[in-house]
């Protein structure tokens, strides 16, 4: 006597099936008693595929189901998209749409990860051949799907697109704000990132730690300087530090404005610090050539046992460099080979041109010593 659909549903659930192993056993048990035509162990094969992470299993699934719907289709494109089989993505949605056996069109819950498959894949002319389909469809008003496409634009470098898509949104949120931003920085329009910035503020919306995270660096670009503390302000007031990235991105701002005492006050007041903390401090030094306070930043960091990384070796190193502290820089050396991330080739040049740095000087200094002319000797 065959098991029914239920027997079989059980262990699909999600706290039974324990091996991908398991699940494909069970898969062929599906397919040789006939079963997996029943729509709800469809639905399950493909979720447990999914939690496995091999949404092209899962593909195969849905491909071979008789009348799978709309939903069944989303769940296989939603788990595609999340895996970055973007290009598999592309290929089950343009047959949905024209396959005369699996035509099923597209809703608010497709059209959000088709048109950034798109953008990743495809370039502008495909996410704007989807913008019509959209249109055509009656959800070019759903804020998901409007704020898919003005990111898809501004990942294609077409920002007034992205900006007519932005004006034509009746409920603009906080996500669809921080996506504007992020379109005009990563394009280089600062000013206008900013400008969008107030705009924001001007409409009531409070700042969370995303839309700090994607302004505060674009402050370094932008006069007079009191847009930085500005910023800065904004972010004390709405409790963005709580983020720990944040701290971090507002250290680099006022290093990249030249402002270091602010860079390390922002530091000293800091109760706890992570690895990124003190890197942002050591590469703030280091960058704006003040190598001997990277040091100091790097030893402080070593009393305190934070374990440093490859970015604070290579910071450190190019300060040692830089000063020509051959010894500094075979401490340094010895601590990067005791927590095994010597072999790093950034490791490894940064260690290569603090040496070739010191081999030079010392070669000036040995011809300085046979110049008669005390004052170049003395300037070498």
């Amino acid at each position: 006597m065959l098991p029914d659909s239920f027997a079989l549903l059980k262990p699909l659930c999600l706290s039974s099936c324990h091996s991908l192993d398991s699940l494909k056993k069970l898969h062929g048990l599906l397919l040789v008693t006939g079963l997996i035509h029943d729509h709800s162990v469809v639905i399950q094969t493909i979720k447990s595929y999914l939690r496995f992470d091999h949404p092209l299993l899962a593909l195969s699934v849905f491909e071979a189901a008789e009348n799978p719907t709309l939903y069944v289709h989303n769940l296989v494109i939603r788990g595609l998209s999340h895996h970055g089989f973007h290009s598999d993505l592309l290929r089950l949605y343009s047959r949905s749409q024209h396959s005369s056996r699996h035509r099923l069109g597209s809703d608010e819950f497709t059209f959000p990860f088709v048109i950034k498959a798109c953008s990743a894949v495809s370039g502008f002319r495909a996410g704007k051949a989807v913008h019509c389909v959209v249109l055509r469809s009656g959800y070019g008003g759903n804020l998901v799907v409007q704020t898919a496409l003005l990111v898809m634009y501004a990942k294609t470098g077409r920002m007034e697109w992205a900006r007519k898509v932005f004006d034509d949104m009746s409920g603009r949120d906080l996500i669809s704000w921080n996506a504007l931003m992020s379109g005009y920085s990563s394009n280089g329009l600062d000013r206008e990132a900013f400008e969008a910035f107030r705009q924001m503020q001007a409409d009531g919306l409070k700042p969370n730690s995303s839309t700090f995270l994607g302004v505060i660096p674009l402050c370094r670009s932008l006069e007079p300087p009191m847009a930085r503390d500005l910023m800065h302000g904004l972010s004390l007031k709405c409790g963005a530090f709580s983020d720990k990235a944040l701290v971090p991105t507002l250290i680099s701002m006022y290093a990249g404005c030249e402002d270091l005492t602010a860079a390390r006050l922002l530091f000293d007041l800091l109760p706890s610090k992570d690895i990124v903390v003190w890197n942002a401090m050591i590469s703030s030094y280091s960058q704006n050539g003040k190598w001997d306070e990277a040091i100091e930043v790097f030893q402080l960091m070593h009393h305190n046992d934070a374990r440093p990384d490859i970015v604070t070796l290579v910071s450190v190193l190019s300060s040692c460099s830089n000063l020509c502290t051959i010894d500094c820089g075979k401490c340094i050396h010895a601590i990067g080979i005791k927590l095994g991330i010597c072999d790093q080739s950034s490791v490894v040049a940064a260690l290569v041109s603090m040496l070739s740095r010191y081999d030079t000087m010392m070669n000036l200094l040995r011809k300085a010593s046979n110049l008669k002319d005390g004052v170049v000797g003395k300037t070498v």
